[in-house]
């Protein structure tokens, strides 16, 4: 159940309304009483002295009224779903409830909206903030009533999307006032990019980037368990299985199976264009964004660990993408999460963090580069990667560029092509 939004009163924005007769000044009711109560006493007119009692009972009535009319009026913004796919669909509901005897007479609800998550069927209104839109409904409410909307929002695109702040606007039956608040809240809703298998991209349906058994036991994997053997001289201790010692009297280390990489690093070039200042192709983005989520879900869902490493920052930081590989059950939601919110702005050359950060990892990591664009410093960098010891993927989406044979007979490349928004692509394989 999704906490109810405390509504905060702006006092200082309480003033006449723009529908009432005495607009034009704050305290024209008041003016307006005094003076036809003085005239008609000072005439003798008991019918003028009444409207003058009246017109002032009246301002007092709503000015009381309007001095709690949002007391105890709460706004609940729920979301059937805080996370999804793009193609899904998610429930948006939202609840004004006054928890007081005195109704509410009239109420007006502006809420925030991202412009890109309008609802279906719903006209909304601009907003002075760009990229923002604006949802406004008026209803009135009874003591201890609750009034609720339903939406349907469609998920185009990914990304983080904030809902609020949302702005009230109540007044008294007589229209004379009007009370302002602001639920500074919001509620978020995360559209994870499009994840689809690796089949339907086009790759082999072998695993192109699972571990594979090595032929020499340069390396072992620590998570898949061998055995045990007779303890060597120069085995360090912190291998020596104990309970087998203890069983056998004799020291035994326990044996893992020998593998080429222990983990894979995902890198993802945010640039679309040779000189990532030129601009951004939103289509080529979104592919290669795509095409990231993809892999790193198949690899995952094999059981190894899987890192992702963009040169993008987080929307509303200026911390940059890196999730460090793991296997965590909640680690697949941290890479999604991470995707989402990646923009189109390129922090760094993507042949640069790959040489930063390449150092930082484990030796017997595969390193997986997406990329939309494939310029010749990208290719100088994953050559000498290749060179150092490393094994090095290349998965291109560049539809200018194709591989040369000297470059397939050295790093494993996967090209991607296809028509424009489709998601067939036919993969060339070093």
């Amino acid at each position: 159940m999704w906490p109810p939004f405390s509504v905060r009163p702006s006092p200082e924005h309480s003033r006449p309304s723009a529908r009432s007769l005495f607009s034009l000044y704050s305290e024209a009711w008041a003016w307006m009483a005094l003076l036809i109560l003085g005239v008609g006493a000072l005439l003798r007119q008991p019918a003028m002295m009444a409207l003058g009692a009246f017109l002032g009972t009246v301002g007092v009535v709503a000015w009381a009224w309007n001095g709690v009319i949002l007391r105890g009026v709460e706004y609940r913004r729920t979301l059937s779903e805080t996370r999804a796919f793009v193609g899904e669909t998610v429930t948006l509901t939202l609840a004004l409830t006054n928890r007081k005897w005195i109704p509410v007479a009239w109420l007006r609800l502006e809420d925030s909206f991202p412009e890109a998550m309008k609802p279906t069927g719903v006209a909304l209104s601009p907003a002075s903030q760009p990229g923002r839109a604006t949802l406004t409904r008026v209803t009135a409410l009874g003591p201890f009533e609750t009034v609720r909307w339903s939406f349907t929002l469609p998920c185009h695109q990914r990304g983080y999307y904030f809902f609020g702040p949302a702005f009230l606007v109540a007044g008294d039956v007589f229209g004379l006032f009007e009370r302002h608040g602001t639920v500074s809240e919001q509620t978020r809703l995360i559209v994870y990019p499009r994840v689809e298998p690796l089949e339907a991209l086009g790759f082999p349906t072998k695993d192109p980037f699972g571990l594979r058994r090595a032929p020499r036991s340069l390396f072992e994997d620590p998570t898949r368990p061998a055995g045990v053997r007779p303890y060597h001289p120069e085995d360090p201790l912190r291998r020596v299985h104990w309970k087998a010692t203890a069983r056998t009297q004799a020291l035994h280390v326990r044996v893992w199976e020998p593998t080429e990489t222990h983990q894979v690093a995902l890198f993802l070039n945010t640039a679309t264009f040779a000189r990532y200042w030129e601009g951004i192709n939103p289509e080529q983005l979104e592919r290669a964004i795509s095409v990231a989520a993809s892999i790193a879900m198949h690899v995952w869902e094999a059981g190894h660990p899987v890192g992702l490493i963009a040169n993008a920052s987080v929307p509303r930081s200026d911390q940059p993408v890196h999730v460090p590989a793991g296997r965590r059950p909640d680690h697949m939601r941290r890479i999604l999460e991470a995707l989402a919110a990646v923009t189109g702005f390129a922090t760094t050359p993507i042949e640069r963090l790959l040489a930063q950060e390449a150092p930082r990892l484990p030796w017997g990591c595969t390193l997986i580069l997406v990329t939309a664009v494939v310029t010749q410093p990208v290719v100088t960098t994953l050559l000498r990667l290749q060179q150092a010891g490393r094994r090095v993927v290349l998965v291109s989406l560049d539809e200018q560029w194709q591989p040369d044979e000297a470059l397939r007979s050295r790093i494993e490349v996967y090209t991607l092509e296809g028509a424009r928004g489709e998601a067939a692509f036919s993969v060339s394989r070093g």
